[in-house]
Formats: C-alpha cells, sequence, structure tokens
C-alpha cells in the first residue's frame, strides 16, 4: 500500500515551488537585474514554522553544536560540512552568499524549495533533512541540517572497484525503492548521480534535492511538465535537451539507468544525449536490436532492463514500479 503524502500547505507550495513565471530555479540560482532586496529571516522562519515542526532550532546553526572544519562535499551553490553534536554527527548544507544583482525573491525561493521538499519525505533510501538554519557568524548565509552518511558517496565506492554483483544489485533495488517513493507522491529529483547517492551502514540515500520538482501535489488528479536544463549533462535524459517542457519522473528512470552502468563499468555509456555527441547517435542506431557494444557485457536480463530504462521515447520509457518487478530485481 502507498503511502499518503503529507506535503507542505498549498499556499506554501504555490510561493516555494511552483516555477516563476518566465524563470526556472536549477542548480544554480537565477540572476537578474532586478532591484537588490536584502532576504528577511524574520519571514522565512515565520513562513517555516507553519509547517515545520522536528529539531531544536531558534534560527543559528549553533543551536545543533559544533561546525567542523572539514568539507565532505562541494557544489555550485552550497558546501557540506560536519557538525559535531555530543556523540552525534549531523551534516551541514551551506548554500552560497545571494549575489549583488540576484533578487532575493529568486534566491530565497530557492531555498526554501529545496528544504520544503526534502524535510517532508521520510523513506529509509532518501537522506533525512532536520532543519533549516543561518550561520552565527554571517546571518546572510543559510544552511539545511541533515543526517551524516559515513560512508561516503556511491562515486567513491564505485571508484574503490570493490562491489560484486549482488552489491550492485542490492544498492540499485534500494534508489529504485527510494525513487517509487518520491514518484508516488510526485516528485521528481532531476539531478541523480552517483555523487548525490550516500551509503549509511549499507544502505543507500538519495540526497540533494536542490533541482528536485513537484510534477503532482496531493490536491491535484494530474501531473504537470517540468521545465529547465536541469542535472548533470552525461545522466540527463535527451527530452531535457530539447525547447520544451518533459515529464520529470522518465527522466529520473533515465539517469538511474546511466548509474546503473556507472556501478557495473566504472563509467558512462556516453557523453550526452545529444546528436552531437559520439556515441549517442551509434546507441540510437544500435538498440533497435540490442547491438550497442557497451551494452554486451551485462548478462540479458541487465541489458533487457538497461535498454528499457533508456529508451530515448520518454512516453515508452519504463516506469520504476515496473522495474521493480523485472527479473533482475526480484
Amino acid at each position: 500500500m502507498k503511502e499518503t503524502f503529507s506535503f507542505v500547505p498549498q499556499e506554501l507550495a504555490k510561493l516555494f515551488i511552483e516555477p516563476t513565471p518566465g524563470k526556472k530555479i536549477c542548480i544554480n540560482y537565477e540572476e537578474d537585474d532586478s532591484e537588490d532586496d536584502t532576504p528577511k529571516w524574520s519571514m522565512v522562519r515565520n513562513i517555516f514554522s507553519k509547517f515545520h515542526t522536528t529539531g531544536p532550532s531558534h534560527g543559528c546553526l549553533s543551536t545543533y553544536g559544533m561546525l567542523q572544519n572539514k568539507r565532505i562535499g562541494e557544489g555550485v551553490s552550497a558546501t557540506v560540512q560536519i557538525l559535531q553534536r555530543g556523540q552525534e554527527t549531523l551534516a551541514v548544507k551551506i548554500f552560497r552568499k545571494k549575489k549583488r544583482r540576484e533578487h532575493s525573491s529568486s534566491y530565497m525561493k530557492a531555498l526554501a524549495s529545496e528544504f520544503c521538499i526534502s524535510s517532508a519525505l521520510n523513506h529509509p533510501n532518501v537522506i533525512k533533512t532536520l532543519d533549516f538554519v543561518r550561520m552565527d557568524e554571517d546571518h546572510t548565509r543559510y544552511c539545511i541540517v541533515m543526517e551524516y552518511c559515513p560512508e561516503g558517496d556511491m562515486y567513491a565506492l564505485i571508484k574503490q572497484g570493490t562491489m560484486g554483483q549482488d552489491d550492485i544489485a542490492m544498492y540499485f533495488k534500494q534508489l529504485l525503492l527510494g525513487l517509487d517513493y518520491l514518484h508516488a507522491l510526485g516528485v521528481a529529483h532531476r539531478d541523480l548521480k552517483p555523487e548525490n547517492l550516500l551509503i549509511s551502514k549499507g544502505t543507500l540515500k538519495i540526497a540533494d534535492f536542490g533541482s528536485a520538482d513537484v510534477f503532482r501535489v496531493a490536491w491535484q488528479e494530474h501531473s504537470r511538465l517540468s521545465d529547465g536544463l536541469c542535472g548533470t549533462t552525461p545522466y540527463m535524459a535527451p527530452e531535457i535537451f530539447l525547447d520544451g517542457g518533459y515529464w520529470g519522473a522518465p527522466v529520473d528512470v533515465w539517469a538511474a539507468g546511466i548509474i546503473y552502468f556507472c556501478m557495473q563499468f566504472d563509467g558512462v555509456p556516453f557523453g550526452a544525449a545529444v546528436g552531437t555527441d559520439t556515441n549517442y547517435p551509434i546507441y540510437l542506431r544500435k538498440r533497435g536490436l540490442r547491438q550497442y557494444g557497451p551494452f554486451d557485457k551485462l548478462n540479458v536480463n541487465a541489458r533487457n532492463m538497461i535498454y528499457a530504462m533508456l529508451n530515448p521515447d520518454c512516453q515508452r520509457r519504463v516506469t520504476v514500479h515496473d522495474l521493480l518487478n523485472m527479473p533482475l530485481l526480484l
């Protein structure tokens, strides 16, 4: 039985999650020529207080403990450091400052959207988000406090070269279980890659919802199209590169297919799902007869699965629910 999705109130979703007309916040926050306007922390806390009840936060990071001078992750828009609270270790995602010509509403909308989505999720294969706070020494910087995964990410695990077929099947099934949960709730991650899959005590956890999109909410019957050039190029589905909207869930399935290949061979099958890529046009020519060379080393069940996931027609691409019923994962 599917879990009921208890998401943020409708007025908050409209404010933070629905796309700004004519724009889309993806990966790196938008800049424009609007008048500079300093974000009001009291406004943000008042909004969050309507639905946020976890954690002891009074608005500052020091509430949780001592931030360690150890960076464990870095991206375009944020860095991740360790925070120690007694015997408990937490992770802190520290967002970059608002740029001078960047409108505060766009900046805060991006931060709040990530927190609104990630803090509403509760699944063993999804990272647990605890709180949204500001830096003590610099109140113009904001942080998300979340659980710490001591075993690092899937990228590091792949590079170690120690995963056997049973390990790959176990972790990949956990990825699909997390995705099945997200898609059932109407959430598309849109930036799946090994670096965003964390490992804690042998359990895979989907992390980093900075590019996530809500394509269906509880009070809506039908899904809506996502838009915006989101993701990391080798993992992006072909429809993302087209000029138009796309369905969010199939985008995640494509990325998961690339991740599976990466788990098997420590590489990607092609650089980008575009006609100008060296290998992607070859894949399009060969996939009909299941003769794309890089897939030949996979067993028949794995080969059938990856071809189904990497279907360039998103309408015919397999769903996560159907993947979980394929022979390889039963």
